[in-house]
């Protein structure tokens, strides 16, 4: 819907998930999901949708992806904003407020938030690579006996729901097939990455279980030459509870992190330039 917004030579994300081949697909004429991003739902018949992530999601449907930008240069913005149009806007500052410090921009503030699995304090590593490193090479404070809940509600989903199952797996490769000569069709480079789960989950499904459902699916797919980066298998991410909100889901931080290890490794791999890493050392 949106590949007349995309240029050529983009980057193009294709996640693989543990599921991702195992799924039964969507009736998609019948799906509430599909008819809604393919515009042919009314947002008038969808129960308690916020008019602002309508617009976000259909009329603006790239708003999002500037809001880490916004957000770390945002004082910087906001002072060239005011030298730009200062001949036109009248504003009235306090002896107090000119000599206060900017104490809410980004280098100056450590936000910390109660973690969802813990209910530990957590620090917000956005942009804070040398936060980010302490993390990864911390050991692990939260046992994982707290996901054990979770661990139980997705094994019993993947295994007896109904809806998941090695029946799936063929038609699962050709879309992803599909997929991938689509994007070089339209000149995109496509980029696999795999999510990483927590280890908890990990231990709790058969011992071959991504063997099985991932990398021999993988293998048995034609990639077109497209990379894989296999960050799933990195233990400093699946074995530290802390950056999980559930089993199969990282949170706030396990995601700022995996975020920032890919932006590494797409760099390494000359996918993009070193200057789009816009962390602070």
């Amino acid at each position: 819907m949106y590949s007349r917004q995309i240029k050529e030579g983009a980057l193009i994300i294709i996640t693989i998930s543990p599921i991702s081949f195992s799924q039964e697909k969507a009736d998609q004429e019948n799906s509430l999901q599909y008819n809604y991003y393919n515009n042919r739902l009314s947002p008038f018949v969808i129960p308690n949708l916020k008019i602002e992530d309508y617009l976000q999601n259909q009329i603006v449907p790239f708003f999002r992806a500037g809001f880490l930008w916004r957000e770390k240069y945002a004082n910087e913005m906001a002072e060239k904003a005011l030298t730009s149009f200062a001949d036109q806007w009248v504003t009235q500052k306090s002896d107090t407020e000119e000599s206060a410090p900017l104490t809410n921009s980004p280098q100056n503030v450590t936000t910390k938030k109660a973690d969802t699995v813990s209910g530990a304090v957590t620090i917000d590593y956005t942009f804070n690579v040398r936060g980010i490193q302490i993390e990864l090479t911390s050991l692990p404070t939260t046992s994982s006996s707290q996901l054990i809940e979770s661990v139980n509600f997705m094994f019993n989903k993947w295994y007896f729901s109904g809806g998941f199952g090695n029946q799936y797996f063929a038609v699962n490769r050709k879309d992803l097939e599909k997929l991938i000569a689509y994007c070089l069709q339209k000149k995109w480079r496509p980029v696999l990455i795999t999510i990483p789960v927590s280890q908890a989950l990990l231990d709790g499904l058969e011992p071959n279980y991504m063997q099985t459902y991932v990398y021999d699916n993988l293998a048995k797919t034609n990639l077109r030459g497209a990379p894989l980066f296999d960050l799933s298998a990195n233990v400093q991410l699946t074995q530290n509870t802390k950056l999980f909100s559930n089993s199969d889901h990282l949170n706030r931080t396990g995601s700022v992190i995996f975020s920032y290890l890919l932006l590494q490794r797409l760099i390494d791999e000359g996918y993009v330039s070193k200057n789009v890493d816009g962390y602070d050392y």
